[in-house]
C-alpha cells in the first residue's frame, strides 16, 4: 500500500520538507521513492539544468537513509522530469505509474509561481484519486512516527482512511490512534431526545471500539476515543486531540458523513492543516472517486 511514494519538486528549501518524511517510509516499509519535477514549458529549454539538482537531492535521500535512519540500507531513489502544468503532470504521472501516496509540501516556490495549499497542491488534491500526504514545510518534523491517528464520523466513507492507517501503523509499528467526532444536530432538552443522544452515544463507542478490535486482531496497537461537539467544532476537535495524544501522522478521508450530521472533511482538512505540525494524509473515498 505504500510501496510507491511520488515526492514532487521545485528546487525550494520549501518544497524539500517532504523528503524526510518520505525517508523514513521508505527506510521502514521499503517504500520506492521518485523525485519529480515539472518543468514549466518556457522553460523547458533549460531542463538540462535540473539533472544535477535533482541527482543532489537523489543522493541525499539516500544518504539520509542509511547514515541517519537506518545505517547500511541502501532505499530506492529516483528521479524524473516532465513538462507541463504542475499538478496536472503530478496527479498524471501518480495515476500512470501506479503511485501509492504523494507526499508533497504545503508550500514552495518555483520561479515567478508560489505553490500554497491553495494552488499547486490543493489542485493535485482535487485532480489525483491517489492519496496525498500533506507535509507543514513551516513546522518542524520529528524524527520518527510513533502515533498514527486517524479520523472517524461512523460512516463508510470515513472509513476509507482506515486501510491505510493501518498499513502505516504496521509498517511502522506505530500506535494507532481511532478518533471518532459525534456531532449531534440537537441538543437534548427533553427526555425523548435525551435518551435518543444517549443511545447515539452508545451505538458511537460501540463502533470505534469495535474497529480497534479489529485493528488490534490484526497486529495494531490501537486506542480508541471518542468526543461530541458542533460541526463547527470539529476541526479544533481534531486539532486538540492530535495535540492530546501527541499524533505524529494523522489520516482523513476528504469529507465524511455521520448518521446524525454532517461534516466536511474536505473543508476541516485545511483549517486541520493549519493548525498542526504533524503530516496530513488525505484518502479519497470510493464514492468521491465514481463521482
Amino acid at each position: 500500500m505504500f510501496a510507491k511514494l511520488l515526492v514532487p519538486l521545485d528546487g525550494s528549501v520549501l518544497a524539500e520538507a517532504a523528503l524526510p518524511y518520505a525517508a523514513e517510509l521508505a527506510g521502514k516499509m521499503g517504500s520506492e521513492i521518485i523525485l519529480l519535477y515539472v518543468s514549466d514549458p518556457v522553460n523547458d529549454p533549460y531542463r538540462h539544468m535540473y539533472d544535477p539538482y535533482l541527482q543532489k537531492m537523489t543522493e541525499a535521500v539516500r544518504d539520509h537513509v542509511r547514515r541517519h535512519l537506518f545505517p547500511g540500507k541502501e532505499p530506492n531513489v529516483s528521479s524524473r522530469i516532465l513538462v507541463g502544468e504542475a499538478a496536472e503532470q503530478i496527479a498524471s504521472y501518480a495515476e500512470n505509474k501506479d503511485i501509492d501516496l504523494i507526499v508533497m509540501s504545503s508550500h514552495g516556490h518555483n520561479g515567478f509561481k508560489r505553490w500554497t495549499l491553495g494552488h499547486i497542491t490543493d489542485k493535485v488534491i482535487r485532480n489525483t484519486i491517489r492519496p496525498v500526504a500533506v507535509i507543514r514545510s513551516k513546522g518542524t518534523t520529528k524524527e520518527g512516527i510513533f502515533r498514527v491517528m486517524v479520523t472517524l464520523d461512523g460512516s463508510k466513507v470515513s472509513e476509507a482512511a482506515l486501510p491505510y492507517a493501518r498499513e502505516l501503523a504496521l509498517g511502522l509499528k506505530a500506535e494507532l490512534i481511532l478518533f471518532e467526532v459525534l456531532t449531534p444536530d440537537y441538543y437534548a432538552y427533553t427526555n425523548e431526545a435525551y435518551k435518543e443522544l444517549a443511545e447515539a452515544k452508545k451505538a458511537a463507542r460501540s463502533y470505534v471500539e469495535k474497529i480497534a478490535v479489529q485493528m488490534k486482531e490484526n497486529g495494531v496497537r490501537t486506542t480508541a476515543e471518542l468526543r461530541e461537539g458542533l460541526v463547527s467544532d470539529t476541526p479544533e476537535m481534531i486539532i486538540r486531540m492530535i495535540d492530546e495524544v501527541g499524533a505524529d501522522t494523522v489520516v482523513m478521508a476528504t469529507h465524511g458523513r455521520s448518521g446524525l450530521s454532517r461534516w466536511a472533511l474536505g473543508s476541516a482538512a485545511e483549517k486541520v492543516l493549519r493548525g498542526i505540525e504533524a503530516p496530513l494524509i488525505l484518502v479519497k473515498p470510493p464514492e468521491a472517486i465514481k463521482g
